[in-house]
């Protein structure tokens, strides 16, 4: 996937085929969107989709179905992530949502 390859194996100071074996390019791209990500997370994933796309390896952008992060938290009056807590949120809109697909 790395559209710079020379520079980079250059730049580390290895072979091509040593890079490649260290970074096997994807089979697939996933985005997990909560529907809370910062203006500059979408600007970041646009631009990774486009490079995915330019390596031909498929991006898929998933969310829940049924409500985002910032509706579901107000809805059980929770907070996000507090120290010691179980990463619920991070389980269910990214990590579950993934699984599914």
């Amino acid at each position: 996937m790395l559209l710079y390859p020379k520079k980079v194996c250059r730049f580390l100071g290895i072979s091509k085929r040593l890079l490649r074996k260290a970074v096997p390019t994807p089979d697939l791209i996933m985005f997990s969107d909560t529907g809370a990500e910062k203006p500059i997370t979408y600007d970041h994933i646009c631009k990774a989709e486009k490079l995915a796309g330019k390596a031909a390896i498929p991006f898929l952008r998933v969310r829940h179905a049924k409500i985002s992060l910032p509706d579901w938290l107000e809805r059980n009056g929770n907070l996000p992530l507090m120290p010691g807590a179980k990463h619920v949120c991070s389980l269910k809109f990214k990590g579950q949502i993934m699984a599914k697909n």
